[in-house]
């Protein structure tokens, strides 16, 4: 998956493929209207076993005159260890910007990155305002916010 970065729209994203900068975002579909997404890792990807992600993107991509690139709108997902049929389930629907390598965080996030990512493997849900590194994988968490370990969760 290389330079893939999943980020479900909390809002969002997973857009599992998350343009790193704005002038990539053009190539992004405005809206996904529906959507529905299955995304699935081997043991040792991203958490310790095996994993995968189900769900509906009906979020909305857009980019501002400035050159802003943003997401919001509906998106839920599942998510299933794979090996044990333990399951999560949760509606992420952000909204959140793209700065640079940056993506600036409001309310609800998914954020995945494999092993051979900045900072992966790892899954983790955000809730609240933080920023997220896409070239070194970094999560910075804003007075309040709160993560959730998916692998840790459904271990």
């Amino acid at each position: 998956m290389g330079r893939q970065r999943m980020l479900m729209v909390l809002t969002a994203v997973i857009v599992a493929l998350v343009p790193a900068s704005a002038a990539q975002a053009a190539n992004v579909p405005d809206q996904h209207p529906g959507g529905r997404f299955v995304l699935s890792f081997a043991a040792g990807d991203v958490c310790s076993f095996p994993i995968s992600f189900a769900g509906v993107d009906n979020s909305h991509f857009r980019v501002r005159p400035d050159g802003t690139a943003f997401t919001n709108g509906y998106f839920a997902f599942t998510a299933t260890n794979d090996a044990t049929g333990a399951t999560l389930t949760r509606i992420v629907s952000g909204p959140g910007h793209f700065v640079g390598n940056t993506i600036v965080q409001h309310g609800s996030w998914i954020v995945e990155a494999n092993k051979d990512e900045p900072g992966g493997p790892f899954a983790v849900l955000s809730q609240g305002n933080a920023v997220f590194h896409l070239d070194t994988g970094a999560l910075d968490l804003g007075k309040g916010a709160r993560v959730l370990d998916l692998c840790a969760a459904l271990a």
